[in-house]
């Protein structure tokens, strides 16, 4: 199933994660032909993203949360996408879901992923210290 992705209209994504576009490649120009976006992985946050673009303004878009804007129902208007197995890099749906910023810190806690992420912080101020 696919879904046309909202404030970009010659866009889609798939429940796999796969955005298509109507652009042709390298070019403002609008085709009636799909081609896949290749995904950029950024080093700096663990997430998938591509580069989306519509009169002009170019925007970077997380994968998975324009997976859970397009299929999964927000009624209660959480503002996170919490990675279920702690996994950024896993973006299937069933491993998605809506959360608060403290269900989504509390989840960190609860899996040991802020740990993980304090322990390589420190690691990397101590290689600096004289």
């Amino acid at each position: 199933m696919e879904s046309n992705i909202v404030g970009f209209p010659n866009y889609s994504v798939t429940q796999e994660g796969k955005v298509f576009s109507r652009y042709a490649i390298k070019s403002s120009k609008v085709t009636d032909t799909w081609r896949e976006v290749k995904p950029i992985l950024c080093t700096a946050t663990g997430y998938w993203l591509v580069t989306l673009c519509h009169e002009g303004v170019r925007k970077n878009k997380r994968i998975h949360r324009l997976m859970m804007e397009a299929f999964v129902p927000n009624p209660l208007g959480k503002k996170h996408v919490n990675h279920i197995d702690g996994n950024k890099q896993n973006n299937s749906l069933s491993n998605l879901e809506w959360a608060t910023p403290q269900e989504n810190s509390q989840h960190a806690v609860i899996t040991g992923l802020t740990e993980k992420a304090f322990e390589a912080t420190r690691k990397a101020i101590q290689q600096c210290d004289p």
